[in-house]
C-alpha cells in the first residue's frame, strides 16, 4: 500500500559484476609521467589535458553512436595503442575498429600521437585527449532535443555495459566466487524529494569512495552500471490523481 504523501517516482538500475581475471594492460601515472605495465617504461603524458569535457552535440553525438567507442576511449585514454592494437583488446575485426577510431578523431576525441613503422606501413597511434571524459550537463537541459540527447548518452552506457557483459563468457567461466557478489536489481521507487536527493549523493559518494581505492596495476576486476532518474512528470500526475487506496 502507498502511503500518503509520497509523491515521487524513481528508477534504479544498478548492474555490478566482479570480472574473472583480464589480460589488459594496465597504466599509472606518476608526477606527469606514466608507467607502461608491459614494457616498465615511463613515458610523459603531461601533453595531455587532465579532463575533457564534451560541451558540443556533435562530440556527444560521436561517443554514443556505438559502445564500441566508450570502450575505444577507455582503453586508449592513459595508454597509446595503434588501430591493431585496439581491435585485439575489444575482439572485433580491424576494419570495424578502423571506423570508430576515425570518427572519435573527427571529432576531436582522439588524437595521433606518434606513428610507427611496420615493415612497409605506417601505423598511427592514438590516444585519447585526456585521461578523464566528462559530459556538460548543459546539453541535457531544455526541450525535446536536449531529452534525446540525455536518452542516448543513458542507452550508451547501457549498451556498454551488456557488451562487456557479453566478453565476460569468452575470459573465463561464471563460477560460484563470481556469482556470489553479482548485484542484479530494478527497482520503481515511491519517494520524498529529501530521499531521492539523499539516495542520489549516496550512489555518488560510494562510487567516488571505492573509485579511490583502486589499484591501477590490477587487471579489471569489477564492472559497476548504475542510472538513478527522477521521474517529475509521472510524479505530477499522480499528485493531481490523490493517493492511492
Amino acid at each position: 500500500m502507498r502511503r500518503p504523501g509520497e509523491g515521487r517516482s524513481n528508477a534504479v538500475s544498478v548492474r555490478f559484476c566482479p570480472h574473472p581475471v583480464s589480460l589488459r594492460s594496465t597504466t599509472f601515472s606518476l608526477l606527469g609521467r606514466r608507467l607502461d605495465s608491459r614494457t616498465n617504461n615511463f613515458v610523459r603524458t603531461d601533453i595531455l589535458r587532465r579532463i575533457h569535457t564534451i560541451r558540443t552535440v556533435g562530440q556527444l553525438r560521436a561517443l554514443c553512436n556505438h559502445p564500441m567507442r566508450s570502450e575505444i576511449i577507455e582503453l586508449i585514454a592513459l595508454e597509446p595503442m595503434t588501430i591493431a592494437q585496439v581491435a585485439k583488446q575489444v575482439k572485433e575485426s580491424p576494419n570495424r575498429v578502423y571506423y570508430h577510431v576515425t570518427e572519435l578523431e573527427k571529432a576531436k576525441l582522439i588524437r595521433v600521437v606518434k606513428r610507427v613503422r611496420k615493415g612497409n606501413l605506417i601505423e598511427k597511434v592514438y590516444q585519447a585527449v585526456a585521461p578523464w571524459i566528462r559530459v556538460d550537463e548543459r546539453l541535457f537541459q531544455g526541450g525535446p532535443r536536449a531529452r534525446g540527447l540525455f536518452h542516448e548518452s543513458v542507452q550508451t552506457i547501457l549498451d556498454s555495459a551488456a557488451s562487456d557483459l557479453g566478453k565476460l563468457d569468452d575470459e573465463a567461466p561464471l563460477g560460484r566466487a563470481v556469482l556470489d557478489h553479482v548485484l542484479r536489481t530494478f527497482n520503481l521507487m515511491r519517494l520524498e524529494q529529501r530521499d531521492i536527493a539523499e539516495l542520489s549523493r549516496r550512489l555518488k559518494n560510494l562510487v567516488t569512495e571505492f573509485k579511490k581505492r583502486e589499484r591501477p596495476e590490477l587487471p579489471k576486476r569489477a564492472a559497476l552500471t548504475v542510472v538513478f532518474y527522477p521521474h517529475p512528470a509521472k510524479a505530477a500526475r499522480e499528485r493531481r490523481r490523490g493517493p492511492s487506496r
